[in-house]
């Protein structure tokens, strides 16, 4: 991009989306990060005709906008028969699509973005380069951390008293089905591939169950190395979705078999129960994102996992938010900011430390309230408070109301 100096108003962002709960939680805590840093900001709902006829009218005005959507929203929507962003583009606004889970599980819903129309945001350098490798090469990309903590998680009360008169000892909020997929069908999918590929993907699938540190797709990599197997860019993504589903699905059934031991609560869709068969645990289907949100500060701890690796889930920051001692996953993400035993309790896939977590956390409150008052210090710090979104800013040229633009659009 080259310097223009033209006095271009800075440009306004403006988050659309259908107005699902989840997404009103994470364009909330935009909000809050957008007003911190004086950008002008204002929610469209792609949903309604009226926003939808606001946003063409702004565009076609060439009033300087940055549209941020997430995972495929922006891209699936249209004015009239035209996309979203074949308009954008003609009017030279930036789109960034934000995607929430990893690409993998995300492109394939995607039908007209690529290099020259979007600009895309990921959670995680593992995300970021798998994308630029299978899926888009040549686009521009940011990581913007976690969705981070939600206003409604905050907890304003401090001492062991108020702690230990929480009256959930454990939330495990994790779904099971992913994207409307059951286990059954990813296998079923395993099953009709070429019998060369199926046998790479089972045995990625074998290696990269309980691996905590690397990006995954490199099992599938070697994999198919050792097999002389050379799949094209978009039949690796293929069996790459199937890898990352299995051991997801692994990765869950594991937490809910070890959780239904202990006194906990545990928030998943139904197909979680019949994993559920000591009756200890108490079982909440279909809980919204927002209750969740309200329940933490009534819990003392909370298990969370990420989809990736290197990442942290919005569960963990908001776990820290609400004052809880966080359960996470042994992974390179947490151990950069965790110590197990001193701000949190971190588990494997491969021993009995989740039980051991879990009887922890279960078990005396005196004996883990220091580890909670210590992780509660985290909340407001980065990589917590706010993820990386500054690397938003920088993707889209985004600059405070007030400021001039020194660049031109994409």
């Amino acid at each position: 991009m080259g310097a223009r100096g033209d006095g271009r108003r800075a440009p306004a962002v403006a988050v659309c989306h259908h107005g699902h709960e989840n997404d009103v939680v994470v364009t909330e805590n935009l909000f809050e990060f957008f007003a911190a840093r004086g950008i002008a900001h204002r929610f469209l709902n792609l949903a309604k005709p009226t926003d939808r006829g606001a946003l063409h009218r702004r565009l076609a005005e060439k009033a300087p906008t940055v549209l941020l959507g997430f995972n495929h929203q922006i891209d699936q929507g249209q004015f009239g028969n035209l996309p979203i962003l074949t308009i954008a583009a003609r009017h030279g606004a930036k789109v960034l699509q934000w995607m929430f889970d990893h690409p993998a599980e995300r492109w394939a819903d995607f039908n007209h973005s690529d290099a020259s129309t979007s600009r895309f945001i990921f959670h995680s350098p593992f995300s970021q380069g798998y994308f630029a490798d299978y899926c888009c090469a040549g686009a521009q990309s940011a990581t913007a951390g976690s969705i981070g903590p939600n206003r409604r998680s905050r907890s304003h009360e401090n001492g062991t008293a108020a702690f230990a008169a929480r009256p959930i000892a454990c939330l495990i909020p994790l779904t099971l089905a992913r994207h409307g997929k059951m286990p059954s069908d990813t296998e079923a999918e395993i099953g009709s591939l070429p019998p060369r590929w199926a046998r790479a993907v089972l045995t990625a699938i074998e290696r990269a169950r309980c691996d905590l540190d690397r990006r995954l797709d490199c099992h599938l990599s070697e994999a198919c190395a050792e097999q002389g197997l050379a799949l094209e860019r978009g039949d690796f993504h293929r069996c790459f979705r199937l890898v990352l589903q299995s051991v997801h699905d692994f990765r869950r059934r594991y937490i809910f078999r070890i959780a239904s031991r202990f006194p906990v609560s545990i928030q998943s869709d139904r197909s979680a129960g019949p994993l559920l068969t000591s009756g200890r645990a108490d079982f909440r289907p279909g809980v919204g994102a927002i209750e969740t949100l309200e329940r933490m500060p009534r819990c003392r701890a909370v298990v969370s996992v990420s989809p990736v690796n290197d990442s942290i889930h919005d569960r963990t920051c908001n776990a820290l938010n609400a004052g809880c001692l966080p359960i996470l996953e042994d992974n390179r993400a947490h151990r950069r900011h965790f110590v197990n035993g001193e701000n949190a309790l971190l588990f494997r896939y491969d021993d009995d430390s989740l039980a051991e977590c879990l009887s922890r956390a279960c078990g005396s409150v005196s004996a883990i309230v220091p580890l909670a008052e210590r992780a509660r210090v985290l909340r407001d710090q980065p990589p917590f408070r706010f993820g990386a979104f500054d690397n938003i800013l920088a993707l889209g040229d985004i600059r405070p109301a007030g400021c001039v633009s020194s660049q031109s659009g994409s």
